[in-house]
């Protein structure tokens, strides 16, 4: 029997990613600005980094993943390839299908019954029909790297995408490599991807969108997996950790977060120092995980948090759909006439951000609680009694 622990406070910390994201993407796509120094202060230090929301999702699938693994493989002697793969493609194609059915269909369906309204700016508007193998297929991620920009709608799937190449290679690395040469090919997988940002520094799209590009930071998580499985006696030592380090992760994050821009004013390796970046945020997120799940003396358990834990169970979904919902609202408001791209109205883009956030929380809730759960405890296709 293998043992499996579930990390409960992870997702509360999920969901609050998530929104970090959410913000971002609703912000910027419906040009709210209030004017005021407190809101020019947020977007700036914190709104502009709402990717790392997507860096955390990242270090923490590196992590649980890796554990799965490794766990197994401590158990049984081996990976059951199949058994894995069949569990991730339960957890993943709900999400993800729905996803590619509103952007190749109802997006589509909308633009024709209202060709006048664009929801999106020119450059956020294109629907990649002669691209759509890259969709199909899970390579979101090389079509945003080698083409054009595409409707966000879709264009959010690109993370899931390097997720599942992850989830294809993550297994036989475990299966096949020794601890010790898995320990080193995970930090080879850290010094290839920095060197592949540093290398395309300069090209937006390979640095954004390419698997290569993230690699580390599913790599760093798999480390701290390593540790926990093969190193207990470091993880016991985090057991009394004094009490006032455990803010030490969150501290430097926060300072990270604030002087990043004035750290890549001043630096005159901005290719290296970006390219660390990653690197630098991944540790700080494992050692997050490391803190909620196994120092019992911390200031706060997110775990106590029960709606955010609800919600993070749920979280796909909100990333997932987000996109489409905030394209829907724009569109109802551009056609009720409350909407416009020449005269700003920031209680207009506010109201559209909050009815947003609402339809995406509602609509993720039922698709969980009503396609995704019963995929995953097999109940979809069983008849009710």
């Amino acid at each position: 029997m293998i043992e499996k622990k579930y990390y409960h406070g992870i997702d509360s910390i999920r969901f609050l990613a998530a929104c970090w994201v959410f913000c971002m993407h609703a912000i910027y796509i419906t040009n709210y600005y209030n004017g005021s120094q407190w809101f020019k202060f947020i977007q700036a230090k914190l709104i502009k980094t709402g990717v790392f929301g997507v860096y955390f999702f990242f270090v923490m699938s590196g992590f649980f993943i890796f554990n799965l693994l490794m766990t197994e493989k401590k158990t049984t002697s081996s990976i059951g390839l199949l058994k894995f793969y069949k569990k991730r493609a339960k957890r993943i194609l709900p999400v993800y299908l729905a996803v590619l059915f509103l952007g190749f269909v109802i997006v589509p369906a909308f633009l024709w019954f209202f060709p006048n309204l664009n929801p999106f700016i020119p450059a956020y508007s294109f629907i990649p029909f002669d691209r759509w193998y890259y969709y199909v297929f899970g390579m979101v991620d090389f079509d945003l790297s080698w083409h054009s920009y595409t409707i966000p709608v879709l264009s959010v799937l690109w993370s899931v995408c390097v997720e599942i190449k992850f989830y294809l290679l993550a297994p036989l690395m475990v299966k096949f490599l020794q601890k010790n040469t898995l320990l080193a090919s995970m930090f080879a997988v850290i010094i290839i991807c920095g060197w592949f940002r540093i290398m395309h520094y300069n090209h937006p799209h390979y640095y954004h969108y390419h698997p290569l590009a993230f690699g580390d930071m599913l790599a760093m998580g798999g480390i701290f997996a390593w540790i926990v499985n093969y190193k207990p006696l470091w993880i016991n030592r985090l057991k009394n950790l004094p009490k006032i380090l455990t803010l030490l992760p969150y501290i430097f994050t926060i300072l990270l977060i604030f002087y990043r821009n004035w750290i890549y004013s001043h630096s005159e390796w901005a290719a290296v120092v970006v390219s660390i970046e990653p690197m630098v945020i991944s540790i700080l997120f494992a050692l997050v995980i490391a803190e909620q799940n196994y120092v019992p003396n911390s200031y706060i358990k997110f775990e106590k948090f029960k709606l955010l834990q609800y919600l993070g169970v749920r979280t796909y979904g909100v990333y997932g759909f987000h996109l489409f919902f905030l394209f829907l609202v724009i569109g109802l408001f551009q056609l009720a006439g409350l909407h416009s791209k020449t005269v700003l109205n920031n209680w207009v883009y506010l109201s559209e951000i909050i009815l947003t956030f609402v339809l995406t929380l509602l609509a993720s809730i039922w698709f969980y609680d009503k396609v995704e759960k019963p995929i995953i405890e097999k109940r979809f296709w069983k008849k009710s009694p």
